[in-house]
């Protein structure tokens, strides 16, 4: 009996320490690049020193939802899965469309409609590509992550 209340303690003991870490499942990332493709030919521009790039989002990796802030706007969003992808697959791989919401946009962005975007976080959860698939190119943004980002 005494040995299984130390068992338990030790496992209270435990999920406390790890609960008082990171969030699980939070991702946080930052821009530090833009991009700009056409056809398979991409350029990458990094930000010129004293500059910022001001296009970064918070992501659950638990839940989907996140936060995007751009140079004008800041929107709440959910990831949706890729075409033949369900749900889980999409927050295994953390690879997908974000799906822009008015919720949490600011200023004139109220009225402009949800935006698209193409979403992949590598697989060590600490970099991303962001952007749009525009007349055969894509344009966007890559950067680095930080945070647990586990499930």
């Amino acid at each position: 009996m005494y040995r299984t209340l130390r068992v338990a303690a030790f496992l209270v003991l435990v999920a406390a320490t790890d609960a008082s870490g990171d969030e699980p499942g939070n991702l946080e990332c930052q821009a530090t690049h833009t991009l700009d493709c056409e056809g398979v030919v991409c350029r990458a521009e990094g930000r010129e020193e004293g500059d910022s790039i001001f296009v970064g989002f918070q992501l659950s990796t638990v839940s989907g939802r996140g936060n995007l802030c751009t140079y004008t706007y800041c929107r709440g969003f959910v990831l949706v899965p890729s075409p033949g992808n369900t749900l889980d697959e999409t927050l295994k791989t953390l690879s997908g469309f974000t799906l822009s919401e008015k919720r949490g946009s600011t200023g004139d962005d109220l009225e402009l409609p949800a935006i698209d975007y193409q979403l992949s976080i590598s697989e060590d959860r600490k970099q991303f590509l962001l952007g749009n698939l525009i007349s055969g190119g894509f344009k966007g943004w890559a950067g680095t992550c930080s945070g647990n980002g586990r499930q």
